[in-house]
């Protein structure tokens, strides 16, 4: 099984691109410096926030 998920959102001037790929079995930790989109990312990814595109996708 692999997890696939593509974020893609603007808040003002800030912007979040991403793509993440993980294998069963995979431990993913999210890391970054303080307002570097850690917490808009999950927040994303769990449809708290609206961004301008987001997926989730289990094979």
């Amino acid at each position: 099984m692999t997890l696939r998920a593509v974020v893609r959102a603007a808040r003002g001037h800030f912007r979040l691109s991403m793509e993440l790929s993980a294998e069963r079995g995979h431990v993913v930790a999210v890391l970054g410096h303080n307002g570097a989109g850690k917490s808009t990312l999950l927040d994303c990814l769990a449809g708290l926030l609206r961004s301008d595109e987001t997926s989730v996708r289990l094979d």
